[in-house]
């Protein structure tokens, strides 16, 4: 039987090793965004603050949120200082905007401070988008696409199949993994695939084709972890040439799977076939 002197060291052990795991598993504290924390929590139980200043009270909510949000996700400390901050000011102008009695002139330089922050809130946004801008010319600079009104389209030439096939030829691999790899960087992209032949053949043996080469492109981006709900396909056999059948490189042109991404915001470059 263990007597309670030996078993005392042992809880005292098992304790510290938990909390050291605990500790281990969170971000480390950010001083700024537990003062921004504070503030909003005080400015929130102000009745004064709450029937005065509502719609501060909530952009200052909504600036914590982010900043306790990507303090959770353990990302760049300066970005979550930055939310901090912007919280703290927002706690600032709603308790200003609660004393119903301040001057002509405090409510003037309230007002410039309230439009300083909203530059500060949209150049953060500029920021992000610049930086989701250069990240995906980074992920697609092995890729080349034309910008169209419907979108980036992007044009892969008939090496994909072997000659009246819609099995997905070895070489294909490469391109379709570039593919793969942007639409799981950027989930919020759709992709449109449409298939597309020469003349040569049965009208309707063409649109079978086309469907079914639309349709293994999508089944490849599919088994590279893309979501099924995020592509469609569609095919158009011979009705929409690019080039005059009436020539072997014409026919080799219009031979083609497109892969539309609609709306896509930067222009895709140089895919290397």
């Amino acid at each position: 039987m263990i007597s309670n002197r030996n078993l005392r060291p042992a809880l005292s052990a098992s304790l510290i090793s938990i909390a050291l795991v605990a500790c281990s598993s969170a971000p480390k504290q950010n001083d700024r965004l537990e003062q921004a924390r504070q503030a909003y929590e005080q400015a929130a139980e102000d009745v004064t603050v709450v029937k005065h200043a509502p719609e501060e009270l909530d952009l200052a909510r909504d600036a914590l949120n982010v900043a306790d949000t990507r303090w959770r996700k353990d990302e760049d400390s300066s970005s979550v200082e930055h939310y901090s901050y912007l919280t703290t000011q927002r706690v600032r102008i709603a308790q200003l905007i609660a004393k119903s009695n301040e001057t002509d002139r405090e409510l003037e330089d309230m007002a410039l401070e309230r439009r300083s922050l909203t530059l500060d809130l949209r150049e953060a946004e500029l920021l992000k988008a610049r930086q989701e801008a250069s990240e995906l010319q980074r992920q697609m600079a092995a890729l080349q696409a034309e910008k169209t009104e419907r979108g980036m389209v992007l044009t892969l030439g008939d090496v994909l199949f072997d000659i009246n096939e819609a099995t997905l030829a070895p070489g294909a691999s490469r391109n379709i993994g570039k593919i793969a790899s942007f639409m799981r960087e950027f989930p919020d992209r759709q992709a449109v695939i449409e298939g597309h032949t020469d003349s040569m053949g049965d009208d309707d043996y063409n649109l079978d084709l086309s469907r079914s080469r639309a349709f293994a492109v999508r089944q490849a981006l599919i088994e590279q972890g893309v979501s099924a709900s995020r592509i469609t396909t569609q095919g158009f056999g011979e009705a929409l040439p690019v080039a005059s059948n009436a020539t072997a490189a014409g026919r080799q042109e219009n031979r083609r799977v497109e892969i539309i991404f609609p709306d896509a915001p930067t222009q895709i470059s140089e895919f290397e076939e």
